[in-house]
């Protein structure tokens, strides 16, 4: 259950990702990917699933914490060679409620895409839209007390 450097295996008693069907899109058309791979055909699909964490379209991800969260909104997603890739439009923070624990976030427009397999917060973030607000709430963050 342990890798050779006695982190937890991933691939231990593990089914594989699940990649829902898509449809191909050349890597030069995707400017973000393109930066990332060669000119290749890629797989862009609306849901993944990898070790039970679920991703589609409109998921938030913690990207980094510094000085505080950096998030970011899934706009689509890429495999290449069996490689995942998320495009994100990153979340500027507005404020903090501390009565619901939650950051109110909106669209900076600017874009950044992970590869699925370096992300260092791997699971989704719990967001909420009330009325025109966009509510994140912090989960499975070792580095939250930080904050």
């Amino acid at each position: 259950m342990l890798g050779l450097d006695g982190a937890p295996s991933e691939t231990y008693l593990y089914e594989g990702d699940e990649v829902k069907e898509g449809c191909s899109v050349s890597s030069e058309a995707l400017p973000l990917l393109n930066e990332q791979v060669p000119s290749c055909i890629a797989l862009q699909t609306e849901l993944l699933v990898m070790h039970g964490h679920c991703y589609s379209r409109g998921t938030i991800l913690l990207i980094s914490v510094v000085d505080e969260p950096v998030f970011g909104e899934i706009v689509s997603i890429y495999v290449v060679s069996g490689v995942k890739y998320f495009d994100c439009e990153q979340m500027s923070i507005i404020a903090f409620d501390n009565h619901r624990n939650v950051f109110s976030v909106e669209r900076s427009g600017k874009r950044s895409l992970l590869k699925a397999a370096d992300m260092e917060y791997k699971w989704p973030q719990i967001n909420h839209r009330i009325h025109v607000e966009n509510l994140v709430m912090l989960v499975a963050c070792d580095d939250a007390w930080i904050l």
